[in-house]
């Protein structure tokens, strides 16, 4: 039985519920942590949602609702339990509300590569001697370690145990721990599981029936890794490419032979859609306000998907949002009465696009509309996006409004193999200015710091930023970005803090 929070309110949630086809005669109860009071009871009177497929042939599904729980308190904290006929209750997820006045503290992240995060079980076999570590019995244990998490993903059970969960879990818990950097919110802007990779796995031709059973793998094996880090806290999650495959909604490139066959590859697409939207909750946009009842918001949030509904850039008006999700998103922007943040799956300050993955500025329109919006603000807008590799913090003055924008880059969690990039160094090629490329560029970027790197600065370390929201003297809000490092280890098991910047937003 597993449980997740999305799409929080000041009063609701929704709640992600799955369980196996053993699990049987159980109700959801939510309680308000501290006194336990029972605020919502539910059990599964009515057909699943959905019934998503196992990973391994042969094995039953499990059942997915969705659940909303509305008449909750601003800023209130919640235990969610499961109440089984036979065995003692245990909370499976935790979560708190959106409060309706400053401070409010918002986990950003993109690009979690479940291979390369490490688990209990990682470090439990056989060590291999330095002289084979490299060889071909170094690579038979990590099949073999890959192989049993697979299976034990696979299997219905209850809980989320340990044993699976990641680094990135385990240092999330211990932030979460501490009322200081515990997240009202998560937000998650794309590639949470990469269904394409590794790339050896799609060299032969398979059936499309194959392929659905690979993204099912794909997503428990994910999400047994990720652990708490989900369940702990409520979250927000939208797609970005690798939910699919590289540079989606373009043809994957010829090395994935399986995804060639267009019947093949329609099923292995089908099965993409289904668990985006029954795993992740994804949806094309999310919008809430930090404010009292019938008083000017302090702070007004906006998540936007800007890959679930993307054309290829080749086409005729290519678009990176569907129209009405996009109007919805520029009208946010011009209508802003406060500061802002802005969630995006990639960075506006960025480059052209090269010949194997788009970016938004290959989008010349929408991209153009977005930048100018963003430009003619009324108020400041931190802009968080990921996708990149790296992580870093740049400003952005517009001298017309006098407006100074935010853009923080949260890339990756852990990262790829062979998709590392170098630390970044500064705007170059033309990256100083607003809107790059632009014929109209109105503002001046500058890069004010940036995630450090290993391996002699040559790839990005892991982390997530924690974005902090306080009320500031003279009407303003003072914004925190503080970058976490998730391979490094604090005082107390959390993940280290590499450094804190902070801006005045009006």
């Amino acid at each position: 039985m597993k449980v997740v929070a999305h799409h929080p309110t000041t009063t609701s949630v929704t709640l992600w519920i799955s369980a196996g086809p053993a699990e049987r005669r159980w109700s959801v109860e939510v309680r308000v942590r501290g006194t336990g009071q029972i605020v919502d009871q539910w059990s599964a009177t009515r057909r699943p949602d959905r019934t998503l497929p196992s990973g391994l042939p042969g094995l039953p599904g499990y059942s997915v609702w969705r659940h909303a729980v509305s008449g909750l308190a601003p800023g209130g904290s919640y235990d969610v339990a499961v109440v089984p006929t036979i065995r003692s209750e245990r909370v499976v997820a935790r979560f708190e509300t959106l409060p309706q006045q400053l401070p409010l503290r918002i986990l950003a992240g993109s690009c979690y590569y479940a291979e390369n995060d490490t688990t209990i079980l990682s470090r439990l076999p056989l060590r291999l001697p330095a002289a084979v570590g490299k060889g071909w019995a170094a690579v038979l244990l990590r099949r073999l370690r890959l192989l049993i998490r697979t299976l034990l993903s696979a299997i219905p059970r209850r809980g989320m145990p340990a044993l699976l969960q990641g680094g990135v879990a385990q240092r999330y818990r211990a932030l979460h721990a501490d009322p200081a950097t515990r997240p009202h919110l998560t937000v998650l802007v794309g590639d949470q599981v990469y269904l394409d990779a590794p790339v050896r796995e799609f060299y032969a031709r398979v059936s499309g029936a194959a392929l659905a059973r690979r993204v099912a793998r794909s997503y428990q094996r994910s999400w047994e890794m990720l652990g708490e880090f989900l369940t702990l806290g409520a979250n927000v999650l939208v797609s970005d490419d690798h939910e699919f495959w590289n540079d989606y909604p373009n043809e994957p490139a010829l090395l994935w032979r399986s995804l060639a066959d267009p019947g093949a590859r329609a099923a292995f697409e089908d099965a993409a859609h289904d668990h985006l939207r029954w795993m992740q909750l994804a949806r094309p946009t999310y919008s809430v306000a930090v404010a009292r009842p019938r008083s000017r918001p302090q702070l007004a949030i906006f998540v936007a998907d800007t890959r679930i509904h993307r054309t290829t850039a080749d086409g005729e008006d290519p678009r990176f949002m569907a129209e009405d999700d996009f109007d919805e998103l520029l009208a946010w922007l011009w209508e802003l009465r406060s500061p802002g943040v802005l969630f995006l799956g990639q960075p506006l300050i960025v480059g052209a696009a090269g010949a194997f993955d788009d970016n938004l500025r290959s989008y010349t329109r929408q991209y153009g509309e977005l930048c100018a919006a963003l430009a003619g603000a009324a108020h400041d807008v931190v802009v968080v996006c990921g996708d990149a590799h790296f992580g870093r913090v740049v400003t952005i003055d517009v001298a017309e409004t006098g407006r100074r924008h935010v853009e923080v880059i949260s890339s990756p969690l852990t990262v790829l193999d062979g998709a590392e990039a170098p630390v970044s160094c500064g705007l170059d090629d033309g990256l100083d200015v607003f809107p790059p490329g632009g014929a109209d560029q109105t503002g001046v970027a500058k890069q004010v710091n940036a995630v450090p790197g290993r391996h002699d600065g040559a790839v990005c370390e892991d982390h997530a930023m924690l974005l902090g929201f306080e009320a500031g003297g003279d009407g303003a809000v003072v914004c925190s970005v503080g970058a976490y490092l998730m391979r490094h280890v604090d005082g107390n098991g959390g993940p280290a803090l590499a450094w804190t910047e902070r801006f005045d937003l009006r």
